[in-house]
Parts: structure tokens; sequence; C-alpha cells
């Protein structure tokens, strides 16, 4: 088996972590940033994150598909898991009058359709729908929703289970990763999920943030829901509203491309609160036990590590070279980022493919 670093602790770096040490390598994660940091950085995003099952892929994009299926059914199995902090919950997506206009009167339909449980269709005479809002259709599906710090800690402690060992360093160059190794030895490979610091690690120019706004409220919801809709003056809004396990729930909306502020923007959270109060009342109906009003624990901005071309994962025929007296001293890198905001969908199965490239890595160079 071999010794391998894993850099990231993120959940795609976790992920992969477990999945590589249940085939038996030996694996040491080398991580800036940790699941068990208090304190909220907004280059680590995946314990502040909404995180949910909700498929970006288009209808021809066989390849992400393929990931995201892997991954709705590993979440399904870990509903069954108590402690990893994941719960099924029915999924809501509603397109507002103005948004089915905008897209030439067409109903905007999922690739899974036909995969996911219990896939239905909404129109817009349902009672489903919130009376008053202007909702022009929807659908509906068994998903999941998964309370972040629970699920990482779950994650951190299957790896630790299997042997992983943690590192806090913050790495300057990928070269530098192959001497952390918990055995003192040179990795044999590298796996490269460090999210937005891959634009200067590898370097990857192509790699860029997506400003993302999220508030925490002390009020629940008991399905996840997510709107499309037009706003003009904020084209990169939306809504959606994921619960959470432990209560409250995360309600966001806002994908701003290359946009690196760090600030709250507070008219941008009363849109979102607003929009929110008006497509879930549910929320703010003290019958179900809430207050009247959004009762808020936390604001937060964070930074989708996003990348143009999608996903990167692949063998990078570039070897890093590990010392400069010998040329074959070479550590390959098998790079696993760019997932935007899909990273915890896309974990299971963006795993799944790096666990086969390192099998056919180790196979073609006779490393055991």
């Amino acid at each position: 088996m071999a010794n391998i670093v894993v850099i990231g602790a993120g959940v795609v770096g976790l992920t992969n972590a477990y999945e590589l040490a249940k085939l038996g390598h030996s694996i040491t994660i080398v991580a800036q940033t940790i699941p068990s940091d208090f304190q909220f950085h907004a280059n680590y995003t995946s314990p502040f994150a909404g995180a949910n099952w909700h498929s970006f892929a288009s209808l021809e994009d066989k390849y992400v598909q393929d990931i995201d299926i892997v991954g709705y059914h590993k979440f399904l199995e870990l509903c069954n898991v108590k402690h990893s902090g994941v719960v099924s919950r029915r999924t809501f997506e509603y397109h507002t009058k103005d948004k089915f206009k905008k897209d030439g009167n067409l109903k905007d339909l999922p690739w899974f359709k036909n995969m996911c449980k219990n896939f239905e269709i909404i129109e817009n005479d349902s009672e489903l729908i919130p009376k008053g809002v202007d909702i022009e259709y929807g659908f509906a599906f068994d998903g999941v929703v998964i309370s972040t710090t629970y699920y990482l800690t779950y994650l951190l402690n299957e790896c630790f289970r299997l042997g992983v060992t943690l590192k806090r360093k913050t790495l300057k160059s990928l070269q530098e990763a192959s001497q952390y190794h918990s055995s003192g030895m040179k990795a044999d490979v590298i796996v490269n999920c460090s999210g937005l610091l891959a634009k200067s690690l590898v370097p990857d120019d192509t790699v860029y943030p997506i400003r993302g706004c999220t508030i925490l409220v002390y009020n629940n919801i008991k399905d996840m829901i997510s709107v499309n809709l037009v706003d003009e003056e904020h084209p990169d809004e939306m809504l959606y509203i994921m619960p959470r396990k432990e209560g409250g729930c995360v309600i966001g909306g806002s994908f701003q491309i290359n946009n690196e502020n760090t600030d709250i923007d507070e008219d941008q959270v009363d849109r979102i609160l607003a929009r929110a109060s008006k497509y879930a009342p549910e929320l703010i109906d003290p019958e179900l036990g809430n207050n009247t009003e959004l009762e808020i624990v936390r604001k937060q901005v964070g930074f989708r590590p996003a990348r143009t071309g999608g996903y990167r994962i692949e063998l990078d025929e570039t070897t890093i070279i590990t010392t400069t007296s010998d040329n074959n001293d070479k550590t390959p890198v098998v790079h696993c980022y760019g997932h935007g905001g899909a990273g915890y969908q896309s974990s299971w199965g963006s795993s799944e493919l790096v666990t086969r490239i390192i099998a056919n890595h180790l196979c073609n160079h006779n490393i055991t």
C-alpha cells in the first residue's frame, strides 16, 4: 500500500482521505484549517456551507451526473448513521412566474427526475405552494440536508479510526507536501484537495471564488426549499433554506463570481431574509413554534472554490521533482478541486474517481 498525503481538510479532502484509508493506504492529511477550528475563515467554507444534495449538472453533463449519483445514494445511506449529521428531507425547488417567462415559458426539469426517490412536479395550483406567492411551477424529491459541523467531525473521526494522521501546515507549494507524510518517508502520491488555494499552490489561474452570504437562524422549517427568481438589480441572487438536524436553518442564495469582499452586506442580508419570510411563511408562524420574526444566530460570508472548466480530477502529467539531485525522484499529484458550491454532493463521487486513478497509477508503477 502507498504513503499518500492529502492536501486539505474540507469535505472533499476528508472524503478522499477516508476512502483511500479504507483501501489500506497510509494517509496523512496536511491542512491549514481543520473542522475543529472555531474561528471562521472565508476560504475554508466547508463548516459553514448550507450543505445538501441538489445536482447542478446539465442534461448533457454525464460526467458530473455520474459523480452526483454516487453522492445521492451515499448520503441516503448516511441518513441511517445517527451521528453523521445527515438527515433525509423532502426537497422543493420552485420557479417564479418571472423566471418561467425568462426561461421561454419552458419548465426547467432536472436530469435526476427519474433517479431521485419520489420525484414529483408541482403545478401552480398545488396546495404545496404558499398562498399569495408568484410561483409558476416546481418539483420535489426525497433529498438530504447535512449539518456540517456534525458531518465533518464524523468524517474526521472515521479517518482517525482508520489510522489517518492530521498535520496542520501552511503550504507554500505542492512540493512541500511530499515531505510531510507521518512515516517520515517521501509520499508516493499527493492528492490535492486544496480548494481556492489551488490557485497559488498548483498554480492554477482558472480557480476563482464565488462569494456567498448565509444566515443561520433559530427558526425551524421542515423541508429544504429553493426558489429560482428574477431580481434585475441583483441577478446573482436566489433563495435557499436548509433545515438543520439540531434545529434552526441556514438561509442563503447569493452567487457572486470573483467577489472577494468578506464584509457582511446588510442590504443583501435583508433581501435574503425578506425572500425567506415570503416564500416560507412557516418560518415565522408561531403555531409551528417559531417566533414571528427571524432570529439570527450568525451572518457569514464565504467563498466557494470554483474553476473555469469545472472540476479538476486527474493525474497531473507534470510530476513534481522533490529533489534537485535525482530526476527520478518524483511524486505524482492527483488533483481534486474546483467543485464550487457542489463540494458536499460531489465529494463521494469525486473520491471514487480519485481512488481509481491512484489504483491505476500504483499498478502501472508496481507500487504495492
